[in-house]
């Protein structure tokens, strides 16, 4: 390119700037406010059940411990806590499903309260047998019981 093409561009970008019409280029920079407006407004938001997502997921931190602390068990030969595991296993699974649809304000997220209130209360059932002589336990039926009663709030 030479110097006379490059002059020419330079020429024909600058007298493109003022032919476009002032109007065009207001209603592009609006545009981009409203969209900036709107991206922002995304992630200031909260989830529409943020009480019920924390229950949810405070559930999952308990159950993987409780989980956890049943299969030791099971691996010394305590089949007592057999019960105990296949309850917090499924409850798992419905707690972080429960904490992605609440996070993200889902319509099934009534349905989804109605079944995690019914796998938390078995899972509590569950744990409540041993909680008096393990605190994984323990723990794990209580945050089920903070679970199942945000859970009644929204059925």
């Amino acid at each position: 390119m030479n110097r006379r093409e490059v002059l020419s561009l330079g020429t024909g970008l600058l007298l493109a700037e003022f032919i476009l019409p002032k109007e065009a280029l207001a209603r592009s920079r609006s545009k981009s406010r409203v969209k900036a407006a709107k991206a922002k407004k995304l992630k200031q938001e909260p989830s529409g059940y943020p009480d019920f997502v924390t229950a949810a997921q405070g559930c999952q931190r308990a159950g993987e411990i409780c989980l956890q602390h049943c299969l030791d068990l099971l691996g010394q030969g305590k089949t007592s806590m057999r019960e105990c595991a296949l309850a917090v296993n499924e409850m798992l699974a419905v707690c972080e499903a429960a904490s992605v649809l609440g996070t993200a304000s889902s319509k099934h997220i009534k349905k989804m309260a109605a079944l995690c209130e019914a796998v938390c209360t078995t899972c509590e059932a569950a744990c409540k047998a041993h909680e008096n002589h393990h605190k994984a336990c323990r723990e794990c039926a209580q945050s089920c019981r903070k679970a199942i009663a945000e859970a009644k709030k929204l059925i």
